[in-house]
């Protein structure tokens, strides 16, 4: 195989380049360049525009490209009325309110023009609710490549090429779950965004999931299910929830500050969530050892006794999502029958 550009070029400024590069592609001056570039370049910023409700925009039209405009990734000057500004990330997080204060400078310097904010991600990451409500329109790996896939062929450009075929090994990487058997999977990460991604979709949109560090080097954990339950002998609402800890089904607590007695406390849940469990035909294994924290452990489920697979080692995911729904139930059923 020949060597991809973006094997190499890794990271964000990377990413910025190619983004500034294609939309530097539909000014009017490039058309007689490479038509087909030309093209593309116009289908991406008539696709920012239409995510923003905007009238598509004519063509032939001028583009002007900024890169860290005053800090923002990428600035793209639209013909005389139109602004795209975006936030290009590839794994990385926000920073505080980052896109909030972008936004405002932009609209501060192009007051007479139609600002329309971009959050641009080839990676992945469990929640864009703190995008949304910052006002920019998500622009993810999947409605990236369904943009530039139907140019596969028709663009001979080396540069498109690689960063095309850069993301779609990406997207093979997330989403081999279910095309590896499960044995080899579970020690990678990718696999599993991939598999919480689908729990997100088909057991439950309130699941999170994202790095979790520990002194054993952490884990790539999925949390969801969060509910309250009332300790009988304090009186005390504890948060309760299950976690997937890249293998194990935990069954955690969240304990308040001012718990006096965590082993005490973490005792008494571990005995009505294990009696519930009994009765109702799950086993759930008390921990090799129970420590104290602000989020404890206090029963699990191993990996292979929860994650279901076929007779050819790939993950049943019906199977799965019905064993996580029965956990989940255990844990309702110890909140509600036993305070």
């Amino acid at each position: 195989m020949a060597p991809n550009l973006f094997h190499y070029a890794t990271k964000e400024l990377s990413q910025d380049a190619f983004i500034c590069w294609l939309l530097a592609w539909a000014d009017k001056e490039c058309a007689g360049e490479d038509e087909a570039l030309n093209t593309l370049g116009l289908s991406l910023v008539n696709k920012f525009v239409e995510m923003h409700r905007t009238p598509r925009q004519k063509t032939p039209m001028t583009v002007k490209v900024h890169r860290q405009l005053m800090r923002a990734d990428v600035v793209a000057e639209i013909g005389d009325r139109v602004v795209i500004l975006i936030e290009d990330k590839v794994h990385a997080g926000l920073h505080g309110d980052q896109l909030v204060r972008y936004r405002q400078e932009m609209e501060e310097k192009f007051q007479d023009k139609v600002i329309i904010p971009v959050f641009l991600k080839t990676g992945d990451q469990s929640s864009y609710e703190e995008v949304e409500q910052a006002g920019y329109q998500l622009l993810l790996r999947d409605q990236i490549l369904g943009l530039l896939r139907p140019w596969k062929g028709r663009i001979s450009n080396s540069i498109f090429s690689d960063f095309l075929d850069n993301l779609e090994s990406r997207e093979a990487q997330v989403e081999s779950y279910a095309t590896k058997p499960v044995s080899v999977w579970t020690g990678e990460w990718d696999p599993w965004i991939g598999f919480y991604k689908c729990l997100q979709r088909d057991l439950s949109s309130g699941i999170q999931w994202d790095y979790v560090s520990n002194a054993s080097g952490g884990f790539l954990g999925a949390w969801w299910h969060l509910t309250d339950w009332t300790d009988p002998s304090t009186g005390i609402e504890h948060e309760v929830y299950l976690q997937i800890e890249q293998g194990p089904l935990c069954f955690k607590i969240a304990v308040n500050q001012s718990e006096a007695d965590r082993a005490a406390l973490r005792a008494r849940w571990h005995t009505q969530l294990t009696a519930t469990a009994r009765e109702m035909g799950i086993d759930v294994q008390r921990p090799a050892r129970m420590r104290s924290g602000s989020y404890m452990t206090v029963g699990r489920i191993e990996l292979k006794h929860w994650m279901a697979r076929h007779s050819d080692g790939l993950l049943n995911l019906p199977g799965t999502i019905a064993t996580l729904r029965d956990a989940a139930l255990v844990l309702d059923q110890a909140v509600t029958e036993r305070t």
